[in-house]
């Protein structure tokens, strides 16, 4: 008896909440329309507004919609269009950051939206609008298949945080997604600096399967792809996304892809596409701690490349690099990339404060390929560890890469250590192929402070400045640097780069967890 009540208690509910279609047409009226499919509302803010049980649908039939107000979704309902047929142009304007001209808001942090957007085309109106889409203090809101053209600071804000900037949430927005998207200029460094996506408090998120385009803005102002400066970010994946960035931002603007300020750990990025220049993923302020995961940042099989080799170091803050900790980092690995025309590949960077360290950072398998630029100038380096504030660097492990360059005077080094404050020591640099890559020396020593237990072991260097030698610039104290094991000769490599039968770096590496091979056998391959 007791199973029948709760069956028919159930039944009854369902009754009372079955999910609604509501349609909007451009043949509709808002004044006469109920939101049915005989009697269309004409615009999606009158649908928003009058649309609020969970489970309902607003449906927006093709054709051109011009949306002069903000469109506040109510939790559990969702839009749909009919693909790019289905084109809303917004005229609605407010220059903050926690605004937008379709607004999901909810007061308690992680409020399950349990709602979409999707199959629709929303346009800034040659960027009349600030902003497309604001998630905030919601969880379980997927945007796909959607197409955002020129809107001026973001496409979507997922905002996880009640409060502002600088403090963790209490509770994190879960499970938000974004995929299968297109967007063409919908980011301004000056408008806010946030990104294509702004990224704030979440955790379970992904990203994936989007094409980002963010080259047409004037000079200076294409802002990030991924901008997660406001930050408390973790347990995350980006992943097989193409993104595009002007070359040389220049006029002392960064010019980065993904930039993340105090992230928490267990962030993934993969199988992604980075074109253009600047810094394509920089973790910056406080992140790269790895917190209640294995690792801080694991970044593999991606694609980071320039059309071609850069003429020259660009002005002001636009550098071209691949990878950049530039804060405490520690357990983050880099693997399996592929690092082509660009100025520097990874760059590890100490220069906020004393405080600062960076340990327990791997790069192993990657392919750092036609490195620097054409002129010679300041860059041209394929791993970078810098520390000019920090406490200092300890157990880097750089094993297993091929570093190859078209033009011995485009690139400096192979690995460069400028220690101009705290100290570094346990570098392992093992089993990678250095081929005409140096102007300085394969490994270059800078700075005016210690640099202890540096292992260069089992590497191929070939064709290289200084006769494969070490090259040491300014006054560091170089202590226990270990040099042994490695061959001087042509490492024989297929137009893959990878090891030809008889290469002498077959076998003859040490293994350290890649096998006994010298050089990266493996990595996202641009050819």
């Amino acid at each position: 008896m007791k199973k029948l009540i709760v069956l028919l208690i159930t039944f009854c509910f369902f009754c009372f909440t079955k999910a609604t279609t509501h349609y909007v047409a451009v043949t509709g009226n808002d004044r006469t329309g109920n939101g049915s499919s005989s009697s269309p509302w004409a615009s999606l803010h009158t649908a928003c507004n009058s649309v609020n049980n969970p489970g309902d649908v607003i449906h927006v039939i093709a054709g051109i919609y011009k949306e002069p107000s903000r469109c506040e979704l109510a939790r559990g309902v969702s839009i749909e269009g009919e693909g790019k047929a289905t084109h809303i142009y917004f005229n609605y304007y407010d220059s903050s950051i926690y605004d937008a001209a379709i607004y999901l808001n909810s007061k308690r942090e992680g409020t399950n939206g349990n709602q979409s957007i999707s199959n629709m085309w929303l346009d800034g109106n040659s960027f009349v609008c600030y902003s497309a889409i604001m998630v905030r203090c919601r969880s379980n809101v997927i945007i796909h298949d959607v197409t955002f053209t020129n809107f001026q600071a973001f496409a979507v804000s997922f905002n996880g945080r009640s409060g502002k900037w600088g403090t963790a949430p209490d509770i994190y927005s879960s499970g938000n997604q974004f995929y299968n998207c297109k967007t063409t200029d919908c980011s301004d460094r000056h408008k806010g600096g946030a990104g294509v996506i702004a990224l704030t408090s979440q955790t379970n998120w992904l990203i994936h399967d989007n094409t980002f385009i963010q080259t047409g803005k004037e000079k200076s102002h294409n802002g990030n792809i991924v901008g997660a400066v406001e930050g408390y970010n973790k347990n995350g994946k980006y992943y097989n996304n193409v993104s595009y960035k002007p070359n040389d931002e220049s006029e002392q603007e960064w010019n980065f892809g993904i930039e993340s300020w105090y992230d928490e750990g267990g962030i993934e990025v993969y199988g992604n596409t980075f074109n253009g220049g600047g810094n394509a993923i920089d973790v910056g302020t406080g992140g790269g701690l790895k917190g209640e995961y294995a690792y801080s940042w694991y970044i593999h099989d991606n694609l980071f490349q320039t059309e071609s080799q850069l003429a020259k170091f660009p002005v002001g803050r636009a550098q071209c690099i691949g990878v950049q900790f530039e804060d405490s980092a520690s357990d983050a690995t880099i693997t399996n990339n592929h690092f082509k025309n660009i100025g520097t590949g990874v760059q590890l960077t100490l220069s906020h404060g004393a405080a600062e360290t960076q340990k327990r950072i791997y790069i192993n398998n990657n392919l750092f390929e036609n490195m620097g630029y054409a002129d010679g100038s300041f860059g041209g380096f394929m791993v970078v560890l810098t520390c000019s504030a920090g406490a200092g660097f300890d157990s880097i492990f750089i094993d297993n890469n091929t570093f190859i360059s078209g033009n011995i005077g485009h690139s400096r080094a192979a690995l460069y250590i400028n220690s101009a404050s705290g100290q570094t020591s346990n570098i392992y640099f093992r089993n990678n192929i250095i081929k005409s890559v140096a102007t300085y020396g394969y490994i270059t020593f800078d700075g005016t402070h210690k640099i202890d237990k540096v292992f260069s072991q089992n590497n191929i260097i070939y064709n290289n400045s200084n006769n494969n030698n070490p090259f040491t610039r300014g006054s560091p104290r170089v202590t226990n640097f270990i040099n042994t094991g490695n061959i001087v000769s042509d490492p024989q490599l297929d137009n893959n780069y990878h090891l030809k039968a008889g290469s002498p770096g077959i076998g003859r590496g040490t293994d350290v967890g890649h096998g006994k091979n010298i050089g990266a056998q493996r990595n996202k391959d641009a050819h």
